[in-house]
């Protein structure tokens, strides 16, 4: 239909108006094309509607598995952890009941190697360690006997206790210091009887105590403790060797010589009581197994016995004045031990007892020698003194000036002797003599 210019064509009807009654709300959303469900949408609405919540679901299913990946690699390491620390513990618990085995018996070399696994050397020491008392032990012995390591003492020094409510460790400080050092402590040693009772280092440490206080019977008799609590213990068998040795004992050096020669022939603790002490060869491992071939070789010495062996060569060239030879094995055995304090004052104290005075005040020059140790002050300020009064001795002190008589008196008193004599001799035919003249001269006059 052709519509005139400038008029607008007609609208089309308008819809007609929602009624309230839902039977014609639902007629007229079918004839206007509405769905049962609700109003028709416009399809790219309700594309975009669609991705934002499949964008949504998607987030949040892969939030939802992270944090479950999260949990259960959290929970999976968590328990791995777990068991490795169970395992590492049990582990320990193991190596510290070897450690602890190891100490009793004296097998000081198996002894140095679990204590590097027990407590790695780097790794500081923690007071709340439940293996430190053993560790403390077990490493004041290794010191002592076998290696004399100045970083092994350095690390258990901070533990060592005069404390009586730490046995364990008043028995690793009494095992350190030297044995003059350790008369001072008796009552200390003496009140952990109960405690270790069957420790053959206690026994042995009562020993060289008694011995240097004077108490040779009842040095002997902690000493056959100590071996009957340790027989393995070949340290502890040397020295009792050198305390029989040193009070003639022939038959218990033999029988204890013998002993190390069944139990360890190839060890050098065995060679040197041998050497030093029986003035035979040690027997060879095949001699002493009664095999027809020699199955191991001697083993070398540790620094320890290394020092031992030269100390003792100091008192045979002693005993020969051969001053120069003695000062040079006394020195060996200082270098074998690197200077430690305890090993210096035990041969100061070795030398004092041989009476070897010169050579213990020449050691006090060394730079070994531990001046700021409170026995090495006195046990100096007393050996200077006796070497001052000896000295003293030999040089008499000078008294008041006599007059003596001078060579020309004593000349000219042998003329005066003569003439007394001559007179004493010849005194009465002189007086003969004048009687007669006398006698002649009154004659004359009559």
């Amino acid at each position: 239909m052709n519509m005139p210019p400038n008029v607008n064509p007609p609208l089309p009807p308008a819809p007609p108006a929602m009624s309230s009654d839902p039977v014609v709300e639902r007629q007229l959303a079918r004839l206007y094309g509405e769905s049962l469900f609700g109003t028709w949408q416009d399809p790219l609405d309700a594309v975009a509607a669609g991705r934002r919540e499949l964008r949504r679901g998607r987030w949040g299913k892969r939030f939802g598995i992270l944090l479950l990946l999260v949990a259960v690699a959290a929970g999976g390491t968590w328990l791995y952890l777990r068991g490795l620390d169970r395992r590492a513990g049990q582990e320990r618990a193991q190596v510290a009941k070897d450690v602890a085995t190891f100490l009793a018996d004296g097998e000081l070399d198996r002894l140095a190697q679990f204590l590097e696994i027990l407590e790695p050397p780097g790794k500081p020491l923690q007071v709340t360690d439940p293996y430190l008392d053993l560790i403390v032990s077990a490493e004041a012995a290794v010191y002592r006997y076998h290696d004399a390591a100045p970083a092994r003492l350095a690390r258990i020094e901070p533990y060592l206790s005069l404390a009586r409510s730490q046995p364990a460790r008043l028995l690793a400080y009494l095992t350190v210091v030297s044995r003059p050092e350790r008369a001072y402590d008796h009552e200390f040693l003496a009140s952990l009887a109960t405690s270790f009772a069957k420790d053959p280092e206690y026994h042995t440490l009562m020993a060289t105590m008694l011995k240097q206080r004077g108490d040779i019977k009842g040095a002997r008799a902690s000493w056959e403790r100590s071996a009957q609590a340790g027989p393995l213990w070949l340290p502890h068998r040397y020295l009792q060797c050198a305390f029989e040795a040193r009070q003639h004992n022939a038959p218990a050096v033999s029988r204890i010589a013998s002993h190390m020669a069944k139990v360890a022939p190839e060890s050098a603790w065995t060679r040197l009581a041998f050497l030093h002490f029986t003035g035979k060869d040690a027997p060879t491992a095949a001699a002493a197994s009664g095999t027809a071939t020699e199955t191991s070789a001697p083993n070398p010495p540790s620094p320890v016995a290394q020092y031992y062996a030269e100390l003792a060569g100091v008192f045979p060239s002693l005993a020969a004045k051969d001053l120069q030879s003695a000062r040079q094995a006394l020195g060996r055995a200082l270098a074998a031990v690197h200077g430690q304090a305890p090993f210096v004052l035990d041969a100061f104290a070795a030398l004092l007892d041989a009476r070897a005075e010169d050579l213990a005040l020449e050691l006090t020059s060394y730079e070994a020698w531990p001046r700021s140790n409170r026995w090495a002050q006195a046990k100096l300020a007393e050996l200077q003194a006796a070497v001052a009064e000896r000295r003293d001795a030999v040089v008499p002190a000078p008294s008041e000036p006599r007059a003596e008589p001078s060579a020309a008196p004593k000349a000219a008193s042998k003329p005066a002797k003569a003439r007394k004599s001559g007179k004493a001799k010849g005194g009465g035919l002189a007086r003969k003599k004048g009687g007669k003249a006398n006698r002649h001269r009154r004659r004359r006059r009559r």
